[in-house]
């Protein structure tokens, strides 16, 4: 379903939407362990994390595959810092 079109009007608070524990990355982890954990939990984006677990970018599977495409097979041995997005926004549970 379509939460947006669902609670169109309506305040939303994070915490209803959220899920309970945050799947991440470290940004120290190579990109092939970072696709392989996206796979496993089929997602598609993936919030990346400091050493305090401090969110400090995010990478995305449309950047990965855009990447391969542009550099080959030699970044799946590269660490995620080297290939990170924007971080996403961070929201207050309520």
């Amino acid at each position: 379903f379509n939460l947006v079109e669902k609670e169109q009007g309506k305040d939303v608070i994070a915490s209803s939407i959220m899920r309970p524990h945050v799947i991440f990355a470290r940004v120290d982890e190579l990109i092939k362990d970072v696709l392989a954990i996206m796979e496993k939990h089929e997602i598609s984006q993936i919030p990346i994390v400091d050493y305090h677990n401090f969110p400090i970018g995010s990478i995305s599977e449309e950047g990965l595959f855009k990447l391969l495409s542009e550099q080959g097979k030699e970044i799946l041995n590269m660490r995620c810092i080297s290939f990170m997005e924007s971080c996403f926004p961070l929201v207050p549970p309520k």
